[in-house]
Parts: C-alpha cells; structure tokens; sequence
C-alpha cells in the first residue's frame, strides 16, 4: 500500500492516494476491533468458496517475540 499511495502522489493523484490511505486506516481498525472469532469471506471469483476464521491469540509457542504473553496477534485461517 505504501509504494501505491507513493506512485499516487508522484503522479499528482492526491486524492487517490489519500483513499488508498483511508481504505489502510480502514483495514486496521477492523483488525484491531476484532475480539472474538469471526467469519471472513472473499469477494475475488477464485476465493469466493473459501471461508477464513479470523481470531486474536496471545502468546502462540511460534512467536518469538521476547515477551509473547503481552503481544496480540491476529490469525486469519481457513476452515479446513
């Protein structure tokens, strides 16, 4: 998104960068607001099929960060 919104503004796109900008905003709240599982679709035709669990975890064996207990991550998985 950053080279995106860069491009933008090179080309004197000031109004689409900015768009790009809010949808990334956007997108992080929503990540951020998630606090129990919730169900993730796809609007792209090869996807469409396939549903995702997104869900926060705290302190995963496979996050190596110094103190895992205090990071939260978000996990987005498939069903399967």
């Amino acid at each position: 998104m950053y080279q995106k919104t860069f491009f933008l503004s090179q080309a004197g796109e000031y109004d689409k960068a900015l768009l790009v900008l809010e949808d990334v905003v956007s997108l992080l709240e929503k990540a951020m607001a998630v606090a129990s599982p919730i169900k993730l679709g796809c609007s792209s035709p090869w996807l469409k099929d396939i549903i995702w669990t997104a869900e926060e975890d705290w302190g995963r064996p496979d996050n190596y960060i110094p103190n895992a207990e205090e990071e939260r991550m978000l996990l987005i998985h498939d069903e399967e």
